[in-house]
């Protein structure tokens, strides 16, 4: 397992592959999944993200993990950490995910995430910063 990965006793964090690509696409084409996120995006610009995922990870040495089930080996979503975004009223580092429907209500997100800042700080260049995470809507609906 390289640095770039995280097992969780169910979740494998790991990186991007180009068969991520296809279910990634459909989760983010799911009108509910993308409900407080602006909506659904296309193929384009689905794939358009990933590649952005993997450049910043590149960069920073943290970012979106693609998730899958270590039984199954089915891919879920993402989560990990990301640079809080410009023009947020604070600083640090967030925490997140985005998971499938049919992944929701197992609490599977909180493996991923605790794992990811408890075993895993972002890097030398975020260590200190706050971790915050910030929910669209309630949020409550992929726990």
């Amino acid at each position: 397992m390289s640095e770039a990965e995280l097992l969780t006793e169910r979740l494998h964090l790991r990186g991007w592959r180009d068969s991520d690509l296809a279910p990634w696409a459909a989760i983010n084409a799911d009108p509910e999944v993308r409900e407080h996120l602006g909506g659904p995006i296309s193929r384009e610009q689905s794939d358009a993200a990933v590649a952005r995922f993997q450049a910043e990870f590149a960069e920073r040495g943290y970012g979106w993990w693609a998730v899958e089930v270590r039984a199954t080996g089915e891919f879920i979503g993402f989560a990990g950490l990301d640079r809080m975004d410009d023009g947020m009223p604070f600083t640090g580092v967030e925490i997140g995910w985005r998971l499938a429907r049919r992944a929701w209500g197992d609490a599977a997100v909180l493996e991923p995430v605790a794992g990811a800042a408890r075993d895993r700080p972002p890097s030398r260049r975020a260590a200190g910063q706050p971790v915050w995470n910030i929910s669209a809507g309630s949020g409550l609906s992929s726990w």
